[in-house]
């Protein structure tokens, strides 16, 4: 696991909100303080669609991309959020890349305090000694950042 510190927020906003960048990440929960506090739980909740579409669904979570233009319209607006959470994991094609052992990749993008976080972190199906696939992760993320031009510290 690590923490990196995103320096451009305004431009990483851009990317997440308005750009394509993370569809790509199943959400898991969603938390924004504005006026209020709202909590979305990323659960696709498969008993909505008809019989078809629920066989399309072979996932559990709902995608970035389909949850992305409610998120934006709860933070948009002239005054900027006093905090979110977004806890978003890597989707099953990502996920086939890493070992057998590997349950889940997650990032959380945490804005606080006028900044903006990232911690990575890895759910393992049983407990083991060796740290090569959060290793992985790790790199995989600071790899990700870098090629969408996305500097942390």
């Amino acid at each position: 696991m690590i923490t990196l510190n995103i320096i451009d927020v305004k431009k990483t906003m851009g990317m997440l909100l308005k750009g394509d960048l993370f569809d790509d990440f199943e959400v898991r929960t969603v938390e924004v303080h504005t006026f209020t506090k709202f909590n979305i739980d990323g659960i696709l909740n498969k008993s909505f669609f008809d019989t078809d579409e629920r066989e399309m669904y072979t996932r559990n979570y709902v995608l970035w991309e389909e949850i992305k233009p409610y998120v934006f319209n709860i933070i948009k607006g002239e005054k900027t959020p006093t905090y979110f959470k977004f806890v978003l994991s890597a989707n099953g094609d990502t996920l086939n890349k890493f070992s057998k052992d590997v349950s889940a990749l997650f990032i959380n993008l945490i804005y606080s305090q006028e900044k903006l976080t990232c911690t990575t972190g890895v759910a393992l199906k049983n407990f083991v000694l060796d740290k090569s696939d959060e290793y992985e992760w790790d790199e995989y993320i600071r790899s990700f950042f870098r090629e969408a031009q996305i500097f942390v510290e």
